[in-house]
C-alpha cells in the first residue's frame, strides 16, 4: 500500500509540474503575443505618421500651386481690362491714350508671365533640392554599405589567418 501511495504521490507530483510548464508556456506566448501586438503598434504608428507627413507636404504644395494659379489669373484678368481699355480709349478717338492703355495691358502681361516663370522656376529648384537631398541620402547609405562589406572582410581575413 506504501508503493502505492508513494506511487500516486510521484504520479500527482509529475502531473502538477506538466500544469507547472504548461502555464509558463502560455505565459510565454502570451507575452509573445503582447510584443508582436506592440511592434506592430510601433509599426502602424510610425506609418500613419509618414502618411499624415506626405499628406501635408502634398497639401502645401498644392496650396502653392493653387496659389500661384490664381495669382498669373489675376495679372492675365488685370492685363486684359488694360486691353479693355485701350480699346474703349481707341473708339474714343484718343490714340495716344490707347497707346499707352495698350502699352500699360502689354507691360501687365508681361509681368504676369515673369511671375508665372518665377513661380515655375522657383518649383523647380524645390524638386531639384529634394532630388539632390535624396541623391545624398543614397549617397550615404552606399556608403555604410562599403563600410560594413569591407569590416566584414577583414574580420573574415583575420580569422582565416
Amino acid at each position: 500500500l506504501k508503493k502505492d501511495k508513494d506511487k500516486e504521490g510521484e504520479d500527482k507530483d509529475k502531473e502538477d509540474e506538466d500544469k507547472d510548464r504548461e502555464g509558463e508556456d502560455k505565459e510565454d506566448e502570451d507575452k509573445d503575443e503582447d510584443e508582436e501586438e506592440a511592434a506592430e503598434e510601433e509599426g502602424t504608428a510610425a506609418a500613419e505618421a509618414e502618411g499624415a507627413a506626405a499628406a501635408e507636404a502634398a497639401g502645401a504644395a498644392a496650396v502653392e500651386d493653387e496659389e500661384a494659379a490664381e495669382e498669373e489669373v489675376a495679372a492675365e484678368g488685370e492685363a486684359a481690362e488694360e486691353v479693355a481699355e485701350g480699346e474703349a480709349a481707341e473708339e474714343a478717338g484718343g490714340e495716344a491714350a490707347a497707346k499707352e492703355a495698350d502699352t500699360e495691358a502689354a507691360a501687365e502681361e508681361a509681368a504676369a508671365e515673369a511671375a508665372a516663370a518665377a513661380a515655375e522656376e522657383e518649383e523647380e529648384e524645390e524638386e531639384g533640392k529634394e532630388l539632390e537631398l535624396e541623391i545624398a541620402a543614397t549617397a550615404a547609405a552606399a556608403a555604410a554599405a562599403e563600410v560594413l562589406l569591407l569590416y566584414i572582410f577583414l574580420v573574415c581575413y583575420y580569422r582565416n589567418k
